[in-house]
């Protein structure tokens, strides 16, 4: 379904509604449905991890985490796979995961927050997604192909509610431990794509077809200003978002 807001209020409201509302269940086993929430500040665009939104990022995936940890050893130094793409995602490194929150105000937030995007409107996208808990899935496994491991040999897989996530097709909805700062305040989920073949321009995406999106949130371009305003006045804003010193910093000159 799709809804039209005007200001933080509205938002709050069908909110609220969708709240009272009781969606398909989609999870089997041991997984569990989440509601949670993605904002992106043009309608427009396709709900897949950045990875696959250009050809070039795709078919040089494996190229491009290894020179960062070539270049940047350090910065990884003692984190598994899952936490290394975890943090190469949260700098701007294109990657499988796609991120959400639990948190409705912050997908606000990033509906909006977007220079480049002020003419187009957003969206904030309500979805139902089976998760897994980090400790659940066998996320060495799934990564062996970009952080190879000689322990990823004996691994194995027993469990019939981790099965379908080894299909290449599919995806993996994660609850992620809380490691920092940045994770604790966007109330941070993720999902991982776990398509590793032949890119394709109609990529199959699990959220489509699955009906994980079950609303639609649309924000106008001429309405984003304003919520963003009353947003700050609720505490949601760059410095709390992204709580690391550069930011605080910025958030700390604006106001002069």
């Amino acid at each position: 379904m799709e809804k039209i807001i005007q200001d933080l209020g509205d938002f709050i409201n069908y909110v609220g509604e969708c709240g009272n509302k009781k969606y398909p269940e989609i999870s089997e086993g041991g997984r569990f449905d989440k509601i949670v929430y993605r904002g992106q500040a043009n309608k427009s665009w396709k709900c897949i991890p950045k990875l696959f939104r250009k050809i070039e990022w795709f078919e040089n995936e494996k190229n491009i985490i290894d020179e960062i940890l070539r270049r940047c050893p350090n910065d990884f130094e003692g984190l598994d796979a899952f936490e290394k793409l975890v943090k190469m995602q949260h700098y701007g490194t294109p990657t499988r995961l796609l991120d959400f929150t639990g948190n409705s105000l912050i997908a606000l937030y990033f509906a909006c927050n977007d220079d480049t995007q002020k003419e187009e409107d957003g969206v904030v996208l309500l979805c139902n997604i089976p998760m897994f808990y980090e400790s659940e899935v066998p996320l060495s496994l799934l990564l062996k192909k970009l952080f190879p491991d000689r322990s990823n040999n004996f691994i194995q897989i027993n469990s019939p509610t981790v099965d379908p996530i080894l299909n290449e097709s599919t995806m993996a909805g994660i609850k992620a431990k809380l490691r920092n700062e940045r994770i604790k305040n966007q109330d941070g989920y993720f999902t991982l794509f776990s398509y590793f073949g032949e890119y394709k321009d109609n990529l199959f995406n699990p959220l489509e077809e699955n009906n994980c999106i079950q609303e639609r949130i649309i924000i106008p371009s001429d309405r984003k200003a304003g919520i963003l305003s009353e947003l700050n006045s609720c505490g949601i804003n760059q410095a709390f978002i992204y709580p690391e010193l550069e930011s605080q910093i910025k958030e700390i000159c604006k106001k002069y």
